[in-house]
């Protein structure tokens, strides 16, 4: 029966998640309200996604390197997470436009976030898969991601993972990166 077995692992549609642009990037971005460089986080509310972690982080880093960088976050947010995240960003020394939050953004949105972004960043604490750092990287996003669960085995490269429970570890490869 070990001969019936056969495993698949998760993958994403090549035709839209691929490097080549299709033009219409500036469009998306400006009608997102992107106007500077930036990194870019897909993430949740839930605890796990790891996102409060990730703002102090941008937070730690040198002011040199934070200043013409926002953190765009993709997903679907409450307000009131919004103005917590926003708040929490502002007593950890950042501006309040530093985040940038699209709300839930469709795959061509999505497709032009990842090819303009300086980096994609995955802080979560565990995922089952973590479809969007693959995502990312068929879009030609230079990607970080979490050492834990199934992230190491999806990225394929140690030396792009940090541990998330330690925001100096994450600010540290948000640098080297």
């Amino acid at each position: 029966q070990n001969n019936r077995v056969i495993n698949i692992s998760t993958g994403i549609n090549h035709d839209l998640f691929k490097e080549l642009d299709t033009g219409s990037s500036k469009k998306i971005l400006s009608r997102l309200g992107i106007n500077k460089h930036y990194f870019f986080t897909a993430g949740s509310e839930e605890i796990h996604k790891n996102l409060k972690q990730l703002v102090k982080s941008f937070a730690l880093l040198p002011p040199r390197l934070r200043l013409d960088l926002s953190c765009v976050v993709g997903g679907k947010f409450s307000p009131e997470f919004i103005s917590e995240l926003k708040h929490c960003a502002v007593q950890w020394g950042l501006a309040e436009d530093s985040l940038c939050f699209p709300n839930y953004v469709q795959d061509d949105d999505l497709i032009s976030l990842y090819r303009h972004c300086k980096f994609f960043i995955f802080a979560s604490w565990h995922e089952g898969f973590g479809l969007p750092v693959l995502e990312a990287m068929a879009c030609g996003a230079p990607v970080i991601c979490s050492n834990t669960t199934s992230l190491p085995e999806v990225i394929g490269f140690p030396d792009a993972t940090f541990n998330p429970f330690d925001v100096n570890s994450i600010s540290a490869k948000m640098i080297q990166v």
